[in-house]
C-alpha cells in the first residue's frame, strides 16, 4: 500500500507547495533537499533528526530547513498531514535564522490564522492567490514573538501525552489529573504552555488524524469514524471539518485523485 498520497497546490520555477499524508511511523532515511522547506503539521505528529538535534512535534507546528540540511524523518502512531512550501534558495532572501528548526506554534494570534483557516484559504483560492498566501507565510515565519517555550518538559506532562496516544477514546483528562498528582487546571495550563493546544483540542487532534488515516488505508468513512472513536460518520465529518477546514471524503478525494 502507498505509504504516501501527496497534491500540489501551487508550482513555479522559484515555489511549490504540497500537502501529503504520511503512513503511521513511516520512516525516511536520512536525505537533504536542494531547497529551502517550510512545513506545517497539520494533523499528526512526527520527529525530525539531524546531526545535531532530534525533535518531535505535534500540532499546531512548524519547521524550517535550508536547503542542503541534512535529516532524516519518522512519522507519529497515527501518520502525519503536512504543508509544505519549498523555496528555491536564488529566490529566497537571506535567512538568518539557524539551518534547521522544529517547534510548536503558542501566540494566539499564530494559532488561531493556522489549521482549518490555513488549509481551507488554499483549498479555496486560485492559483494565483494561493501564491500569494504561501509566501505570506514563509514571510512571516519564525519572529521572536511567536516562539514557543524552551523549558523543559516535565516527566508528568509527557506521560500525559503518551496516554492520550495511547488511548484517546476513553483518555479521561481529570481522571489522568489526579493519577499524576496534578490539578486539572495546571494540567491544562502546562499542556497548552508547552504543545499550543489544550489538552482536549490535542485529544479531539489526534481521533481526527487516526480517522483520516483509516480512510486514506481504505476504509469506508463509517468504518474509519467507529475505528477512531468518532460517535458516527457525521461526527466524525464535522470535527474533521472544525480542524482542516474540508470534509474527510473531500480531502481524501483530493489527496487520491492527485497521486
Amino acid at each position: 500500500m502507498n505509504q504516501t498520497k501527496r497534491v500540489t497546490l501551487y508550482e513555479d520555477q522559484d515555489l511549490q507547495s504540497t500537502v501529503t499524508w504520511y503512513a503511521p511511523h513511516l520512516r525516511m532515511k536520512t536525505h537533504a533537499h536542494g531547497v529551502h522547506q517550510f512545513s506545517f503539521l497539520l494533523a499528526g505528529g512526527l520527529t525530525e533528526e539531524t546531526a545535531r538535534d532530534t525533535k518531535t512535534c505535534e500540532v499546531p507546528s512548524r519547521g524550517i530547513k535550508c536547503a542542503g540540511q541534512v535529516h532524516a524523518n519518522r512519522y507519529g502512531p497515527h501518520g502525519a498531514l503536512i504543508l509544505t512550501a519549498n523555496l528555491n534558495p536564488e529566490a529566497a532572501e537571506p535567512i538568518h535564522q539557524p539551518p534547521w528548526r522544529w517547534e510548536h506554534m503558542t501566540a494566539p494570534k499564530d494559532c488561531a490564522a493556522f489549521g482549518a483557516p490555513l488549509l481551507k484559504s488554499l483549498w479555496l483560492s486560485p492559483q494565483e492567490e494561493r501564491r500569494d498566501i504561501i509566501w505570506d507565510l514563509i514571510a512571516h515565519q519564525f519572529s521572536e514573538e511567536d516562539r514557543a517555550p524552551e523549558d523543559a518538559c516535565p516527566r508528568w506532562l509527557k506521560r500525559v501525552l503518551e496516554e492520550l496516544h495511547e488511548s484517546p477514546e476513553s483518555a479521561d483528562l481529570g481522571g489522568l489529573a489526579v493519577k499524576h498528582g496534578i490539578h486539572r487546571g495546571h494540567l491544562s495550563r502546562a499542556f497548552k504552555r508547552r504543545f499550543g493546544v489544550s489538552p482536549s483540542q490535542y485529544r479531539a487532534r489526534i481521533k481526527v488524524m487516526r480517522g483520516i488515516t483509516r480512510l486514506m488505508q481504505g476504509q469506508r468513512p463509517a468504518q474509519a469514524a467507529l475505528g477512531a472513536g468518532f460517535a458516527d460518520q457525521s461526527h466524525f465529518s464535522r470535527v474533521v471539518s472544525r480542524y482542516l477546514g474540508v470534509t474527510p471524503g473531500s480531502l481524501k478525494g483530493f489527496l487520491h485523485a492527485a497521486s
